[in-house]
């Protein structure tokens, strides 16, 4: 029979003595008190951080004390389908055309290892495939970068497709890589 490394080492430990704990002193609380006073100190460090979490968070939605901890509403109340193309407002330029837009999404996919069908699809989502598009937030180009997101990856230019495309595929893979 194979024993597991594990049990294997600490039968080992056992057997010469390095794995015995030494006797606890006679005035120390048993062993399973500890932990649980450990966790009791824990909770009570944190009310003040949770508290002051709550009060940020009811100063920006609202106080919500009455309902569920939930900030969305039931499924039935809130949107929970991807906005379609047509929902994007209207750029003031046209969409690129496939020509344009694959040789761009497959260099990117390739550049950092990413699927070009996930590239597309959220240029598809995001901008509709116009470069010139602007959201509401600010957020600018084919993957709609924002102006901080950009700016911090070194994008001189939001609007030109290329840049776009390889600073979000750049910054997507790095999120992605962080899951």
């Amino acid at each position: 029979m194979k024993l597991p490394n594990a049990f294997v080492i600490l039968l080992a430990l056992g057997a010469h003595g390095l794995a015995q704990d030494a006797p606890p002193p006679a005035d120390s609380k048993p062993a399973v008190e500890k932990p649980v006073a450990v966790q009791q100190q824990s909770v009570a460090a944190m009310q003040p951080s949770l508290a002051a979490q709550r009060t940020s968070i009811a100063s920006q939605v609202g106080d919500r004390s009455s309902e569920s901890f939930f900030l969305l509403g039931p499924p039935s109340q809130t949107r929970l389908v991807p906005v379609m193309a047509s929902e994007i407002p209207a750029s003031d330029c046209d969409p690129l055309p496939a020509s344009q837009l694959d040789p761009l999404i497959e260099s990117a996919a390739k550049q950092e290892d990413l699927q070009p069908e996930l590239l597309r699809s959220m240029i598809h989502q995001e901008s509709g495939a116009r470069p010139c598009a602007v959201s509401p937030k600010g957020a600018m180009g084919l993957m709609q970068l924002m102006p901080a997101t950009a700016a911090q990856l070194g994008v001189k230019d939001p609007f030109d497709p290329k840049e776009n495309l390889d600073a979000g595929a750049w910054f997507v893979k790095t999120i992605a890589d962080r899951i």
